[in-house]
């Protein structure tokens, strides 16, 4: 699983903070309601006790006053209403309001005697009220002269229209939402500008990076937060020590080349006096043996480089293809190259010249009349300013229609020495070379029979 970016990881957990003032407005709403659902019950439990307090009796009959204190209950425009059951469900008494309901309904189910009894969003009629009852059980000194002597158990309701609570719901919740909403903004965008504040060192230690890789600059030299300085402080001072060590590793190959060239050239000239065969195979030899010499310390001095330069791949295969043609010339030769514009990769240009000069040239001796070089994106990829095509790996396919190599001798070809065919052309060492000099790169050379015959090479090349 690919890690997080530091851009999507700030990202995220900036992005956190508009949601949590999101949810904080929320919970504050749903303390709101509970708040308001709670005061709205205390103020109609305080109706009920006022009502139970103005109760009077007369001989066993209710008596109620004809105001109430609260001016809701006194007028038909009110929203509320008040009244007294029996035990059986009549309607002994009810407030002038009640009139504005409609006719409230009969209560079926008897309320707690203990307690009151709230409920809310009740339907009636196409109106949504809330109900508070309770049950009161009068004593027989309490009812009067002539009550029954068990006593009397009256039923105490107060309705009340849902709406009336929504109004000051919604008189909180606008400006909460509202509120809500311009500080989640404000917040979003001030992650934006801390997001871009916060990345912009990042970004320019990456574009100094993407200097280096491609030599225009010897070591990072912007400055930056103390967050950031620390590492860039690293990075120069493993710049400088990469430098010295490559110095020294040069001054001590050019004095192994000096050795080395004088015992070559004492031999060639030794040679000079043998019999024609011999001198001839031994020149030959020591010919080849001083390319190797100066092939292997040129490539020495280079192993040890942190930072290799970008190398445009198109111009480097158009000029190798340019030589072999005058080498191997075949008229009826095709040769497909499918490479994007401005392809390049970090790799050393002698290299990449001998990668791809041994896997060609091996095309055009070996490889019949169609050849295709193809590069492939193996990473993330994108176009950089200069419109130039850039991605972290490159994957390459060498491709040909000839006789192929039988699939069990794969592993023997990659081999020094080892050959698949028995023309006394070459040493065997070419496919060897390119895997020791992709081995640098952390890569490797795969071969494989496509369906329409011959022989597929592959391998991946770092991008920059």
């Amino acid at each position: 699983m690919k890690a997080w970016s530091i851009r999507q990881r700030l990202l995220l957990l900036l992005g956190l903070l508009p949601l949590l003032l999101l949810l904080m407005a929320w919970v504050l709403k749903l303390a709101h309601d509970e708040s308001l659902r709670q005061s709205n019950q205390a103020r109609l439990e305080a109706t009920l006790y006022g009502l139970m307090r103005d109760t009077q009796f007369d001989r066993g009959e209710l008596i109620m006053p004809e105001y109430l204190p609260e001016p809701v209950f006194n007028s038909e425009g009110g929203d509320a209403a008040a009244r007294v059951l029996s035990a059986d469900g009549r309607v002994l008494w009810e407030s002038r309001s009640a009139v504005l309901f409609g006719g409230l309904p009969a209560s079926p189910d008897a309320p707690p005697a203990t307690r009151f009894e709230y409920q809310e969003n009740l339907k009636l009629e196409g109106l949504l009220l809330n109900r508070l009852r309770r049950r009161v059980h009068f004593g027989a000194d309490t009812v009067g002269e002539g009550a029954a002597t068990e006593g009397m158990l009256l039923d105490y309701e107060v309705w009340q229209r849902s709406s009336a609570l929504s109004t000051s719901r919604e008189a909180f919740l606008w400006p909460l939402w509202m509120g809500a909403l311009a500080v989640a903004l404000v917040v979003g965008v001030a992650v934006l500008v801390i997001l871009h504040w916060v990345s912009a060192p990042l970004k320019a230690v990456r574009n100094e990076l993407d200097n280096l890789r491609q030599g225009r600059q010897g070591e990072i030299e912007g400055e930056y937060p103390s967050e950031i300085r620390q590492l860039v402080m690293a990075i120069n001072e493993l710049l400088q020590s990469e430098r010295r060590q490559r110095e020294r590793v040069r001054q001590r190959l050019a004095d192994l080349a000096h050795s080395l060239k004088t015992p070559l050239t004492v031999i060639r000239g030794e040679l000079q006096s043998r019999e024609a065969p011999s001198r001839k195979l031994l020149t030959e030899e020591s010919e080849r043996l001083a390319h190797l010499v100066d092939l292997q310390l040129k490539r020495a001095a280079g192993s040890g480089a942190t930072w290799k330069p970008t190398v445009a791949i198109r111009p480097v295969i158009d000029r190798l293809l340019g030589s072999l043609d005058r080498i191997y010339p075949d008229p009826q030769r095709e040769i497909c190259l499918q490479i994007p514009e401005g392809a390049a990769v970090a790799v050393d240009e002698d290299d990449l010249m001998e990668i791809f000069g041994n896997l060609l040239e091996n095309a055009c001796k070996y490889g019949g009349k169609q050849i295709c070089v193809s590069l492939e994106v193996a990473d993330a990829s994108q176009s950089d300013q200069d419109g130039a095509f850039r991605a972290e790996r490159w994957c390459v396919t060498v491709s040909d229609n000839g006789p192929g190599i039988p699939h069990e001798l794969f592993p023997q070809v990659l081999e020094r020495g080892v050959r698949a065919d028995e023309r006394p052309i070459g040493h065997g060492v070419g496919l060897a070379i390119v895997t020791d000099l992709l081995e640098q790169y952390r890569s490797a050379l795969e071969l494989a029979h496509p369906q329409t015959g011959g022989l597929t090479l592959t391998f991946d090349l770092p991008g920059f």
